[in-house]
């Protein structure tokens, strides 16, 4: 076998390296164990990392987990101060794998190794690992340790935030937008050059991860990583995650201040940016922003559907779980505010439920559980409870993780519940539980909720 992979190699021309990487790979590796050259090493090493980004690009992951872990079983230790890109890259690959295979646990191990041996030695392969670590958190549903190591990175570049900052904090950092922004207009921003300066690249990657979690645990943090990352647009040019950037601050801009018309044209931008000059990365947090919160302002939801379906399709393809069920959840919202058939709805959800048993997220189960209430497929109407579905267990989860999104959303599809049925004290009790978990919600959320509310009672 290694006489044959030694061969197959040695003929293959290096252009056409990539194309037959895995029969040549594949054939080194039953024959490692007898190559005796440092030197040859390094370079099997090289191929089983190139091949498992091959296999990880067509989402093959254990089988790319394989090649990273006979590379990395190729690496010694001096290797990580001759090659230390090979070394790293090796190792930070096996860890996405592991996660991306539901090896939680030891993907997290071999990310915290990397930090506290010193190995991710710089700027960029800290803010690779936090990307990681951060999407791993959101994953087991632990949005403040995910939210606690984004801002360990950036105390690192001596950005020192507080979880919980302040409205004035938020403010400031907005008002830096439009100082930035001087005389041009939102749409000449389409033509900033691209930013080029890795340290900035990997801030905004980090910040990009981040939203979620922010988005999770305190509507300003999230405001103010988000006009971060505009303003490093601003200065430093655009990047996929200024595409992510512009459409977010339009949830600021337009429901939380009242200036709607900014708040579309840069959430307009961020879509641009997409279809016209290919910043691509974060495209399917995009869409799904655009589609379920930009573009009902000016058009009927159902034409915001075919988005959100390229939205999931993007984020599935890229390995991007959390984001693909974030953006299904979003698209069985969307169904329900059409007023789709509840049974479609109800097969929908159902997929839904089922994919996200890959990503830990329970975002979509209430969902389901108010489809079938709907339905009267429920042991009671006003109640979720059914073979599947159990209140008080899930509840109890709810009450021993920190608060969130999840549960704020949670008591509004209770409070929908039990006002349908006619429950209403049970559906003030669900609002005033909602309403404390407000804070965890976008800002665009609580700006709506706080006019509808002061509607209402002015009706009342």
């Amino acid at each position: 076998h290694l006489r044959i992979g030694r061969l197959l190699k040695a003929h293959t021309l290096p252009q056409n390296l990539e194309e037959f990487v895995f029969e040549i790979v594949n054939q080194l590796n039953r024959g490692a164990a007898l190559i005796a050259s440092r030197q040859e090493r390094e370079e099997v090493a090289q191929l089983n990392l190139l091949a498992g980004k091959r296999a990880k690009t067509s989402t093959a992951y254990a089988s790319a987990l394989k090649y990273f872990v006979s590379g990395a079983t190729l690496v010694s230790e001096d290797t990580w101060e001759r090659s230390h890109e090979l070394a790293f890259a090796l190792e930070f690959h096996r860890a996405e794998c592991e996660f991306l295979t539901n090896q939680a646990a030891a993907a997290e191990e071999r990310l915290r190794m990397l930090l506290v041996s010193g190995r991710a030695a710089n700027t960029v392969e800290l803010a690779a690992v936090t990307c990681l670590r951060v999407d791993l958190y959101m994953t087991l549903n632990r949005s403040d340790r995910a939210i606690a190591i984004g801002l360990d990175y950036l105390r690192y570049l001596g950005i020192d935030w507080s979880p919980h900052p302040t409205e004035e904090e938020v403010r400031k950092e907005y008002d830096r937008i439009w100082t930035n922004m001087g005389n041009r207009t939102t749409e000449q921003l389409i033509g900033l050059p691209l930013m080029s300066d890795p340290a900035s690249l990997a801030t905004m990657d980090v910040l990009t991860k981040l939203t979620p979690a922010a988005g999770q645990t305190d509507a300003r943090l999230n405001s103010l990583v988000v006009c971060r990352m505009v303003n490093l647009t601003l200065e430093h040019g655009s990047t996929d995650g200024s595409v992510f950037a512009y459409v977010s601050i339009a949830l600021l801009a337009a429901p939380n201040l009242g200036n709607y018309e900014d708040g579309f044209r840069f959430g307009q931008l961020g879509y641009e940016l997409i279809e016209r000059r290919g910043l691509k990365r974060f495209q399917a947090r995009t869409y799904t922003i655009f589609a379920s919160h930009v573009m009902p302002w000016t058009k009927h939801v159902r034409s915001c559907r075919d988005l959100l379906y390229r939205a999931f399709e993007t984020a599935n393809q890229a390995g991007d779980l959390v984001f693909a069920a974030v953006a299904y959840s979003t698209r069985i919202t969307n169904l329900l505010v059409a007023a789709d058939p509840l049974t479609e709805v109800e097969r929908e959800a159902e997929q839904g439920c089922e994919f996200a048993l890959k990503t830990r997220l329970t975002l979509m189960t209430p969902q389901l559980g108010l489809i079938r209430m709907l339905r009267g497929l429920t042991l009671k109407f006003g109640s979720f409870d059914d073979e599947q579905f159990n209140e008080l267990r899930f509840e109890r989860d709810l009450a021993g993780r920190p608060p969130g999104i999840r549960d704020c959303f949670y008591w509004i599809l209770k409070l929908q519940a039990h006002f349908l049925a006619g429950d209403y004290a049970s559906a003030v009790d669900a609002s005033l539980k909602a309403r404390r978990l407000l804070w965890t919600a976008p800002s665009h959320f609580r700006s709506e909720e706080r006019r509808v509310g002061k509607e209402c009672r002015s009706r009342w």
